[in-house]
Parts: structure tokens; sequence; C-alpha cells
């Protein structure tokens, strides 16, 4: 029987084998079989050891994360007028984001409560027990439906323009927002009140080339 080799025949081959021969030829097998199988073992003890780490460094971001306010919320608003019986509402929502990731929210409500000017301030008891001032003269409500998002360390205005009666002397703002799924940490709502005396400014006049 011709094995493939030039001038080799089976016989010729096992005739030519010692047990020497053969021991040797398992040891170096055994050999190559024990490297390469610590060659996986060891690309096996890397790839957990680098999970491990990326577990761990997921965790402490997001430790980090929670322990550093995700958003920042604030408000300014300014008044123009009156005109014709109404005064111009400029009120700003800034948001900025102080935290990692991306936040996204799906929709903004703006609450403006007046009071008017002459009117006697009175107290309610509200739901968490306090007394608080009564806004109850007029009522603005608003509310934008649309998903939108801050990028870590970006600081971001929402405007509303709007409009009150000319006798309204004070007002509070309340706004509340709706976090989405993808950017939500903790509770899905966030909300913020501001009160504002309503001083009116000038606005500024186009002034014309000579």
């Amino acid at each position: 029987m011709v094995l493939g080799i030039e001038g080799l025949t089976w016989d010729k081959f096992i005739d030519g084998l010692t047990w020497d021969k053969v021991f040797a030829a398992a040891a170096w097998a055994l050999v190559f079989l024990s490297s390469y199988a610590l060659v996986v073992f060891q690309s096996w003890l890397a790839r957990l050891e680098t999970a491990r780490k990326d577990d761990e460094d997921a965790k402490m971001q997001e430790l980090q994360r929670a322990l550093v306010p995700r958003t920042q919320f604030d408000m300014a608003c300014r008044f123009y007028g009156p005109e014709g019986g109404k005064i111009i509402v400029d009120l700003q929502l800034i948001a900025e984001n102080k935290g990692q990731t991306i936040r996204g929210f799906t929709s903004i409500k703006f609450d403006i409560y007046g009071m008017r000017t002459g009117e006697q301030p009175t107290l309610y008891s509200s739901r968490d027990g306090a007394n608080r001032l009564r806004f109850q003269d007029q009522r603005i409500s608003e509310e934008t439906k649309y998903v939108f998002s801050i990028e870590p360390g970006i600081r971001q205005v929402f405007p509303l323009i709007t409009l009150i009666d000319a006798d309204i002397k004070y007002v509070i703002v309340k706004i509340e927002l709706k976090a989405a799924q993808w950017g939500q940490a903790g509770s899905p709502w966030y909300g913020e009140q501001r009160f504002f005396p309503v001083n009116c400014e000038t606005a500024p006049t186009a002034t014309k080339n000579a």
C-alpha cells in the first residue's frame, strides 16, 4: 500500500515504527495539545477579566451619574405692555444637563396662575400640609407634546410667549416635564415652580438709519 509519499509504503512505515518513536510522537502531540489548551484557557481568562472590568466600570459610572443632578431646571420671565388690555408674557424654561447621559423628555406643561391688582390675598391648605398663597384670578395652561433631548453639558432654553390680563399683578408659574423612558432616572415627572411680580418692561424700539 502506498501512503502518497514517494518511496514510502505502509509496510515500510509500520516496520520503521518503534516504541520510542510512538512515545516521542505521543509526547509531542501531548505537548502541542497542552500548549493549545493553555492558550485557549488564558484567552478565556482575559475575556472574563475584561468583561468583569467593563461591568465594574459601568456600575461605577452609573453610581457617579446617580450622585450628580441629571438635569437642573430654572425659569426666567419678562412682561411687556400693556397692549390692548393684555400683557405679553415671555416665559423661558432653562434646562441644563449636569449628567453624563442624554436626557429625553416627551412633554412640557406650563401653568400660569395670576392674582389681580387690589385683590385681598388669601391662603389655602395644600396637600403637603403647608399654607400657600392662593392664585385664582386667572389661569393659563399650555402644553407641548414632542420628544426632545438635551446632550450632556448643554444648557437649553424652551420658551413660551403668551398673554395675561393687564390687571394681573403677580403670577406663579408651574412647569411639569415628563421624561422619556430612554433618559429616565428616578421619577418620570419633574416639576418646577416660581413666583414673579408683574413688572412690565418697555420693548426696545427699532431705529431707522439716517
